[in-house]
C-alpha cells in the first residue's frame, strides 16, 4: 500500500468493521488516551473495539463501555517467572491478533514508537494509523507527522490523531468504571467525608517529605476520614519498590486519625479512590485514575509538565514545585482542600498555585 497523508479522511460507516487501539506504556498515558476510544466508539458505533495494552495497565480498561475486547500481555519486566517465558505469551497474543484481520490499527501514542511501529506492520490491518516521523517509512498508511500533533495536555495531542478519520470535536472526560459501590450522598450531605492521600510517586522529585504530610493530616478536622494509599512493597525491593516504611511511619506519627489501605492491585486502588471524596497526591498513575473517577483533586507536581499531565476535566488544584515538590509548602496544600471541601464551591475550576517555599 502506498503511503498516505493525513488528508484522507476515512469513511465512517462502510469499510470499517473492526478497529485495535494499540497503547502499551503506563497507566496514566492509558487513561489519557480513553477520551480518544471514547469518541471512536461514537463514530463507529457498530465497529468491534478491541485493545491492545500489557498486564500492569490493563485493569483501567476493565468495564469500560467503548472497548469489545481488551488484549493483554505481561511484560518480561514485570513477570515473576523466566524473561523468554513472558516473550513467548507476548508472541502468542501478537500472532492472535495478526489473524483478526483488523480494517483499522491505530497506535494512540502522539510519538513515534520503532518497536511499535514494527508490530503494526506484523498485524497487517487494512489501515494504519499513527504518527511517523520518517517520510520514507511505510508503516502506516495513513501517517500524522510530528508537526500534525495539536494541543498541550496528553489528552489532547493523543486526541488530535484522530483528525483524519474526520473526528474534530473537542475531547471527552477520562473514562474509568469502578465495581466499588460508592456513596452517592452530595457532599455537603456527608458527615463524615473522606480524604484519600496518596504519598507515592515513581519519581523522587514529586515525592512530597513525610513530615509535609503530617502537618496536613493533623489541620484536619478530626470527624474527616483520611486513607491513606501507597505503593505497595518495600523500598528495597528492586523489582518493585514501594513505600510500605513510610505508610507505617505517617501510621506511627498520625495514630489513629488515619486508616491504611493496602492495596496489592491496581483494581483494589481504583475500588479504594472510588470511595474519596477528594484525593491529594503527586503526579502518576493515582491522579489520572482519580480523575477518572470524578474525584477532586489537589494536585503537587515536583518536576513534570503540569500543562501535560495535570487533572483532565475534574475540579482541582495544581501546586507547582519547579523541579522538586519538597518546595511545596504544606500550608498552601490545606488551603486548597479546605476550598476544594466547600460545597458551595463552584464545580470544574481549576487554579494553579504557584508554591514560593524555598
Amino acid at each position: 500500500m502506498d503511503n498516505k497523508n493525513t488528508s484522507i479522511v476515512l469513511p465512517l460507516a462502510t469499510d470499517i468493521a473492526k478497529i485495535l487501539i494499540i497503547r502499551r506504556d503506563n497507566i496514566g498515558d492509558l487513561l489519557c488516551t480513553t477520551p480518544a476510544i471514547a469518541a471512536l466508539r461514537r463514530s463507529y458505533p457498530r465497529a468491534h473495539i478491541a485493545a491492545l495494552v500489557n498486564s500492569y495497565n490493563a485493569p483501567v480498561l476493565a468495564n469500560n463501555p467503548d472497548i469489545d475486547k481488551v488484549y493483554a500481555y505481561t511484560k518480561a519486566k514485570h513477570s515473576d517467572g523466566l524473561a523468554l517465558t513472558a516473550w513467548w505469551h507476548e508472541w502468542r497474543v501478537y500472532r492472535h491478533l495478526r489473524r483478526e484481520r483488523f480494517d483499522l490499527i491505530i497506535h494512540a501514542n502522539p510519538s513515534f514508537h520503532k518497536r511499535t511501529a514494527k508490530l503494526v506492520r506484523y498485524l497487517r490491518g487494512k489501515y494504519s494509523l499513527g504518527v511517523s516521523d520518517n517520510p520514507h517509512d511505510k508503516t502506516f498508511n495513513i501517517a500524522v507527522t510530528p508537526e500534525d500533533i495539536s494541543g498541550t495536555h496528553h489528552v489532547e495531542r493523543v486526541y488530535s490523531l484522530l483528525r483524519p478519520l474526520g473526528i474534530v470535536e473537542p475531547p471527552g472526560p477520562l473514562v474509568l468504571r469502578s465495581t466499588a459501590a460508592v456513596d452517592s450522598k452530595p457532599l455537603a450531605n456527608r458527615k463524615n467525608p473522606v480524604i484519600a492521600i496518596h504519598i507515592s510517586s515513581r519519581k523522587p522529585c514529586n515525592r512530597w517529605p513525610l513530615a509535609k504530610f503530617v502537618k496536613l493530616i493533623e489541620a484536619l478536622p478530626p470527624d474527616w476520614k483520611v486513607e491513606v494509599f501507597w505503593a505497595p512493597g518495600s523500598a528495597d525491593d528492586r523489582k518493585h519498590p514501594g513505600d510500605d516504611e513510610h505508610a507505617q511511619k505517617l501510621r506511627e506519627l498520625c495514630g489513629e486519625k488515619v486508616r491504611l489501605v493496602t492495596t496489592t492491585s491496581l483494581a483494589e486502588l481504583i475500588a479504594g479512590l472510588a470511595h474519596a471524596d477528594c484525593v491529594v497526591c503527586a503526579d502518576g498513575g493515582a491522579l489520572h485514575i482519580a480523575a477518572a473517577l470524578g474525584k477532586t483533586l489537589v494536585a503537587l507536581f515536583g518536576c513534570t509538565d503540569a500543562a501535560s499531565w495535570g487533572p483532565w476535566q475534574v475540579a482541582h488544584r495544581l501546586h507547582l514545585g519547579h523541579g522538586d515538590a519538597a518546595n511545596i509548602d504544606a500550608d498552601e496544600i490545606i488551603q486548597s482542600v479546605f476550598e476544594l471541601m466547600d460545597p458551595s464551591r463552584e464545580r470544574g475550576i481549576s487554579t494553579t498555585v504557584p508554591s514560593h517555599n524555598f
